[in-house]
């Protein structure tokens, strides 16, 4: 019989798989002469670590995410896809990496890992994020009315998951220079809080994340009246978990079929008795 006494720390527990991370971090910084060669590692280590903690209704690969308007995303370092009904239009297997192009309709985030983290990064992870955003869910059938449950993200109801787009890094530079730098962009851009980078996780140092002020609550995703903010703490790690891993337990395809194939074939076309598609 286990003692009374004892308590599951979860805290510490993530506290040493930081520590894991950044030790291995390390080793690859003092064994692997080639930086493209310790991303893929450092990239592999925390895709290991979201295979393990996630819900095994969620599928983790890389590559990239297309649309039946004929949209593709750049490569994609994590996406988080259903499990049970995302069609696979290519797969390469690589060990515990699947490098594989799938359609928008059953992504429902992205991860970019960056063992460490400046603006030009922060600029590159824009472009990523903005090719897989701009993709349309319109592939997917809704189950009738009264079965339907929507999906409460970006502070409004809707009627399937949208695409979340988050970014880790082992390492940064000053996070306040980086908070600042995305703050100016966001501006600049004057983006939709849909169609923005959500949380940023940087190992060890803090997040830069939502601030909901009405109930006060950190929030992965942005809403109309959430603040962006920064957040120092060793526990980056634990709190990025948390704050995700809410949208990752409630996400399903409420779809009586997981897509329709056809319009990724392109406009169907007849003559007599044959049919063809017309990309």
């Amino acid at each position: 019989m286990a003692s009374q006494d004892f308590q599951v720390d979860i805290r510490e527990i993530f506290k040493n798989i930081s520590s894991s991370m950044k030790a291995e971090l390390d080793q690859v910084r003092c064994a692997i002469p080639h930086s493209g060669e310790k991303g893929q590692i450092n990239e592999e280590t925390f895709r290991n670590f979201f295979i393990q903690y996630l819900p095994k209704s969620l599928d983790i690969s890389t590559g990239f995410v297309i649309d039946t308007k004929g949209g593709i995303s750049r490569q994609l370092d994590i996406i988080i896809s259903d499990s049970a009904k995302t069609p696979i239009f290519y797969e390469n297997k690589n060990g515990n990496k699947k490098i594989r192009v799938i359609p928008i309709e059953c992504v429902y985030a992205i991860i970019e890992v960056k063992t460490k983290l400046n603006k030009q990064e922060i600029d590159n992870c824009i472009v990523n994020m903005e090719s897989v955003k701009k993709l349309e869910k319109a592939a997917y059938v809704l189950p009738p009315q009264n079965l339907r449950i929507n999906i409460l993200q970006y502070g409004k109801e809707l009627e399937i998951c949208p695409v979340n787009y988050y970014i880790f890094a082992y390492e940064a530079d000053n996070l306040e220079v980086l908070y600042n730098y995305l703050s100016k962009k966001f501006k600049e851009k004057d983006l939709p809080v849909h169609l923005r980078i959500d949380t940023i996780c940087v190992l060890n140092k803090g997040l830069i994340t939502n601030w909901l002020p009405d109930i006060s609550k950190f929030e992965a995703l942005p809403e109309e009246n959430s603040d962006l903010v920064m957040v120092s703490t060793e526990d980056a790690l634990l709190l990025f978990y948390l704050i995700t891993s809410r949208h990752f337990f409630q996400t399903y395809l409420p779809c009586i079929m997981p897509i329709q194939y056809a319009p990724y074939l392109g406009e169907l076309q007849r003559k007599g008795s044959v049919f063809t598609f017309k990309n």
